[in-house]
């Protein structure tokens, strides 16, 4: 068998072939130029919760949410797995006690709240109703992960299979996920820079101190106890490096294990890597597609509708919800301003600085040390300029991150502050959104 050593990997000649063609597919899904602003779009998580901090089970939700939005529902099966209306949808998550609020692309970030706000005014009027709380945070405060938390879908049966207790974390925790549409030639530096900076929306915007019911030494647990699937391959979170282009990245991606593929409409276990997958059964792009869904790398580039989406920021409190879509917005846009004032401070540092900052931050929010004196003021320095230049007044939505830097106190630190005096009693209530 005649190897070819691409991109510092070795690959068959089939193998090569394969990866080239998938790069050349996933890239055509991403137009070539742009005309206006880029777009945005929103998927928030929300835990939904007892006065008692108990799980409360949103499926519960769907007929009365029905009826006040009118929103059609989704099914899998015969089981709801989410609600759709014109410009948002519900959706049911992997955790029975989480519901996920959708929006349609948008032009600014004004026009994406806005759509939230309203939104969220009908998930709270059907969750008053049963006396529940859907809470501004990125994790069950008290539910611990068990499959029994897991919903219906049957999907999700089977990555508990595959993956083991690790996959159960994506029961309880609630992430605030931002989709920003790029064109073919920056889908690179930008995948590069949301994942190397990941780290800015964790110590800015992790609020996940307190879970089963105690803190764990993580401000950001989601991120620190996600991490743990598959951590040897970096399957979450930052990756092991920077990306060169599209076929080094479907390449690295390759070498991952296959967790599940569809065929004929059904989910089944998928065995080795994915690059074991295509020598055998050559190019399968909807197969690809399905095996990168299951790849929770901070930034993600998705081919649905042309975006980067950013993952790592956890759910925010409800009066700064916003603080995490517009810090997105913001490091994607100063993407080149961002790469060229840390390449000219770090240079070949960068990576390693930025992981040991990663891991720091998820330990302890913003009592972590910087990397460098200003490095986080550098930051939104940057995302600020870059919003002020796209028009639309959304740098006015920075105020909760700057008042966070100032304060050396993300959510998450000033969770654990009320839960450390007053327990799960005052938890609660501050995480309630209201």
């Amino acid at each position: 068998m005649r190897l070819f050593l691409t991109k510092g990997m070795l690959m068959t000649e089939r193998l090569q072939k394969s990866v080239e063609e998938l790069a050349s597919i996933f890239s055509s899904h991403f137009p070539t130029s742009r005309e206006g602003e880029r777009t945005i779009g929103r998927e928030s998580e929300y835990p939904v919760v007892l006065p008692n901090g108990d799980a409360f089970d949103v499926q519960q939700l769907w007929p009365l949410l029905i009826e006040k939005t009118g929103f059609r529902p989704l099914k899998e099966g015969d089981l709801i797995v989410g609600l759709e209306g014109e410009d948002a949808s519900f959706s049911l998550e992997v955790g029975w006690g989480t519901i996920e609020i959708i929006t349609r692309p948008c032009q600014h970030l004004h026009e994406m709240c806005a759509i939230q706000d309203k939104t969220m005014e009908s998930l709270l009027e059907a969750v008053d109703s049963f006396g529940a709380h859907v809470l501004g945070c990125g994790i069950q405060p008290k539910t611990p992960p068990t499959h029994a938390l897991m919903s219906g879908k049957k999907r999700y049966g089977l990555l508990l299979e595959t993956i083991g207790e690790p996959w159960l974390w994506f029961a309880t925790t609630a992430s605030d996920q931002l989709h920003v549409s790029v064109v073919r030639d920056e889908v690179v530096s930008l995948l590069n820079i949301g994942n190397v900076l990941a780290c800015v929306s964790i110590a800015l915007c992790g609020n996940s101190s307190v879970y089963g019911g105690q803190h764990h030494g993580f401000i950001s647990s989601r991120e620190g106890q996600m991490k743990t699937i598959s951590s040897e391959q970096y399957r979450h979170g930052m990756p092991a490096r920077a990306i060169r282009d599209i076929e080094d990245w479907i390449a690295l991606s390759a070498q991952q294990q296959f967790l599940m593929n569809k065929k004929d409409g059904v989910y089944e276990q998928a065995e080795g890597t994915f690059a074991s997958f295509i020598e055998e059964n050559g190019v399968d792009f909807e197969a690809f597609l399905m095996h990168d869904h299951y790849l929770w790398n901070s930034a993600r580039a998705r081919t649905a509708h042309g975006t980067i989406e950013l993952r790592s920021p956890c759910q925010q409190p409800w009066p700064e919800h916003y603080a995490a879509a517009t810090l997105g917005v913001g490091l994607f846009e100063a993407g080149e301003a961002l790469s060229v004032w840390l390449d000219g401070v770090l240079g070949d540092a960068l990576w390693p600085t930025m992981r040991a900052y990663h891991h720091d931050v998820i330990h302890k929010g913003l009592a972590a040390d910087e990397p460098f004196e200003g490095f986080l003021r550098g930051v939104l320095e940057r995302c600020e300029a870059a919003l002020v230049a796209r028009g639309f007044g959304e740098e006015s939505l920075m105020a909760p991150l700057w008042k966070r830097l100032e304060a050396k106190q993300n959510p998450g630190q000033q969770a654990l502050a009320v839960f450390e005096e007053g327990g799960m009693e005052a938890l609660i209530p501050f995480l309630a959104i209201r």
